[in-house]
């Protein structure tokens, strides 16, 4: 295990490919990175360098430093939201080890709270031919576990996450009855039952019309979730199944709704 001492905490390098930063702020956090085998195959050469590492940024970067030279990578993150701030499901289940309260007054989607720490929230890139038959069967895994912490925010930095326009990315949380899914065109992206509703009502309508998934750039994708979130306002459920089905209800019955994925694939 090799150790460097940096200003914003200790880096720790070994085969497992890990680091592992403790923040002056708060308690350690564990990432992965993909960027960590080119900082272990310099060290195993011996080649002198100076490693730093920049807090994430406001505007969803993360500077890391080899040698004098930075690299910006682009950071995702968003808040995982659920009933009472429970995920769970028959298959698998998940809940907080501590209440961390409820949503703020800001946050549209009422009767959720943030999940809290080690909910794994996977990314993945679908492919529109798959999307089209109304079902997701083989999407291609990008990051398999990016941990939430204790406020239910998940944070990723990957090059897998730079660009958000390319058709098209997807994150998802939990499984069974509870899977919740967020289809990706910002690099800050909630999970939670008005997402899960977008997701649903695209695959129906690619599945019944001649749309694809492809048919909708983000900002196509901006204005239906800004839309789904205002008729999913008063979405209800004490479990994730039943807001995740409730949601969906609402939008799909929505005739403003209905009209703009014909209207925003054309």
């Amino acid at each position: 295990m090799v150790s460097y001492k940096l200003a914003e905490g200790d880096w720790m390098i070994g085969s497992t490919l890990l680091y592992r930063l403790g923040w002056a702020e708060g308690a350690a956090a564990h990432r992965a990175t993909t960027r960590i085998a080119l900082v272990s195959a310099l060290v195993a050469s011996g080649v002198g360098m100076l490693i730093s590492l920049g807090g994430c940024g406001s505007d969803g970067t993360s500077a890391v430093t080899l040698g004098g030279g930075t690299h910006t990578e682009e950071k995702m993150t968003g808040v995982v939201y659920a009933p009472g701030g429970v995920l769970a499901s028959a298959q698998s289940g998940w809940s907080p080890q501590f209440n961390f309260g409820f949503a703020s007054a800001a946050y549209a989607l009422q009767g959720v709270a943030p999940v809290g720490a080690g909910l794994p929230v996977s990314l993945v890139l679908l492919d529109s031919l798959d999307f089209s038959d109304g079902q997701i069967d083989s999407p291609k895994p990008l990051i398999t576990a990016a941990l939430t912490d204790d406020t239910g925010r998940y944070e990723i930095i990957d090059p897998a996450v730079e660009d958000v326009n390319i058709c098209r990315k997807m994150l998802s949380v939990g499984g069974g009855d509870a899977l919740t899914r967020a289809l990706v065109f910002s690099h800050e992206t909630q999970i939670d039952a008005t997402s899960e509703a977008l997701v649903r009502v695209l695959l129906e309508h690619v599945a019944s019309s001649t749309a694809q998934l492809c048919d909708y750039n983000a900002n196509d994708l901006t204005k239906l979730l800004a839309k789904l979130t205002d008729v999913t306002l008063n979405a209800t459920g004490t479990t994730v199944a039943e807001i995740n089905n409730d949601a969906y209800l609402r939008a799909h019955n929505n005739p403003v709704v209905q009209q703009m994925l014909v209207d925003l694939a054309n």
